[in-house]
C-alpha cells in the first residue's frame, strides 16, 4: 500500500483532509505525524503547517493474521439437588379395640 503525505494548520486538519481525499474514516487509516504545526514568531514569521503520512489499513489482513480466540463456552447449569428419599412409614401398632360401653355399665 502506498503512503500519502498531507498538511494542515493543525494535525486534526491534516487528518480531516486525508480522510476526505482517501474516502476513509480515521480508524481505517494508519497515521504517522511527521511534524507538528508551529505558530512562529508573533504568529507571522516561521509558521509551519503540520505534516502527516497516511496509508489505508488492510483491516482484512489484520483480522486474518490475528490469533484466533477460543470460542466462549456457556457453562452448563449445575444439576438440581438430589431429592431426599420419601420418609419410610413407621409401622402402626395394633391397638385392641374396646367394646363400646353399654348403658348398664355406667
Amino acid at each position: 500500500m502506498s503512503f500519502y503525505d498531507f498538511t494542515g494548520k493543525t494535525v486534526r486538519e491534516a487528518i480531516a483532509r486525508a480522510c476526505e481525499e482517501l474516502g476513509a474514516e480515521e480508524p481505517l487509516l494508519e497515521i504517522e505525524v511527521l511534524e507538528e504545526s508551529t505558530r512562529g514568531f508573533l504568529g507571522i514569521v516561521g509558521q509551519r503547517d503540520a505534516r502527516i503520512r497516511v496509508r489505508k489499513r488492510n483491516v482484512l489482513k489484520e483480522v486474518m493474521e490475528a490469533e484466533p480466540t477460543p470460542p466462549v463456552r456457556e457453562e452448563e447449569p449445575p444439576p438440581p439437588p438430589a431429592l431426599a428419599p420419601p420418609p419410610t412409614p413407621t409401622p402402626v401398632q395394633d391397638v385392641e379395640e374396646e367394646e363400646p360401653y353399654s348403658p348398664d355399665e355406667l
